[in-house]
């Protein structure tokens, strides 16, 4: 407790005394819960904060190349991923998209190549066939007018050779 001399006009009026440890205690009680309550609302907010920082820089562009990678994989090509240099997988995505883009045209030039190769198939199919339908036709004549007679089918072989000199 503090004691002082209470004095009023210079005269001495008595002495005045208070127990100021009970009142400095409930000061800094309430001081101290104050700074506290701050300082856990600080916290609150810079964690949310790094929360938030984390899932803007790392999680969502982390998820948006899983989600890419599935798209690709299932063959759609057309669907790019936007490209943000602002985050750490700037350059990755860059390469994930040029990725993209070249497998978009290796299977457009394989798609070519199949149609290419399959019209050249048919086209040597029709080749072949034309030629060895005259012949086989040819060979059915020649054993129908001939019939058992070796030497009547050797000058009608002489004969159609002639004619067909262009095979």
């Amino acid at each position: 407790a503090i004691i002082l001399d209470l004095e009023v006009d210079g005269e001495y009026v008595g002495k005045v005394g208070w127990n100021d440890i009970v009142d400095d205690i409930d000061k800094t009680y309430g001081k101290f819960f104050k700074a506290a309550l701050i300082l856990w609302a600080a916290v609150f907010v810079c964690g949310y904060l790094l929360l938030l920082y984390l899932y803007v820089y790392f999680v969502r562009p982390t998820k948006e190349l899983n989600d890419f990678a599935v798209t690709i994989a299932k063959g759609d090509f057309d669907k790019s991923l936007p490209i943000r240099k602002n985050n750490m997988f700037g350059s990755f995505v860059e390469g994930f998209d040029i990725m993209r883009e070249q497998l978009k045209a290796s299977i457009s030039r394989e798609r070519e190549s199949e149609i290419a190769r399959k019209e050249l198939v048919q086209g040597l199919s029709h080749d072949i066939k034309t030629p060895l339908t005259i012949i086989q036709t040819y060979a059915e004549m020649i054993k129908d007018i001939s019939g058992d007679d070796p030497k009547k089918r050797e000058e009608h072989i002489d004969v159609i050779l002639k004619e067909t000199e262009y095979l």
